[in-house]
């Protein structure tokens, strides 16, 4: 195990977690997606939600949301810091502000929704969660192929 950090680096193992999480995480709605039949899983990601909402303060749907994004943010740094091939790099730069416009939609709907001004089921654009999810997923598949088949 030595070895390996030695010759890959911290940062890189990291990024390579990272990655793999998020291709896991992913990997069962980006099939849905794909075979064309998701809404079945969000309604399931809906119910969680509501049931984990029950009860709970405002505060901590914002602590999940800030996390998000924070891991968000850590994991594109890693993609900057770990790799130099421009064509990633750009590919990368898009899906950040795909990013950036998703986050503001999401905390603009979880705003109204704290406010009473619109329902739970109404906080999500499944259009574009589902656009955010492969974007997500091809990513993190394309990271970790570079990783394995072309970092150094």
């Amino acid at each position: 195990m030595k070895h390996i950090i030695e010759r890959c680096g911290l940062v890189t193992i990291l990024l390579g977690l990272m990655a793999s999480s998020i291709l896991i995480i992913y990997s069962s709605y980006y099939i849905k997606i794909i075979r064309g039949y998701p809404q079945e899983f969000e309604l399931e990601l809906l119910d969680a939600l509501q049931n984990w909402l029950e009860g709970r303060k405002p505060g901590h749907l914002w602590m999940l949301l800030w996390a998000s994004a924070l891991i968000e943010v850590l994991y594109f740094s890693l993609v900057f810091l770990v790799l130099s091939n421009p064509v990633i790099l750009v590919i990368t730069g898009l899906i950040i502000i795909m990013e950036i416009w998703h986050l503001a939609v999401v905390f603009a709907k979880f705003r109204a929704f704290l406010t009473g001004s619109i329902s739970c089921a109404a906080i999500f654009n499944w259009k574009l969660e589902r656009v955010s999810a492969l974007g997500f997923f091809t990513h993190s598949l394309i990271v970790l192929l570079t990783l394995l088949f072309f970092a150094r």
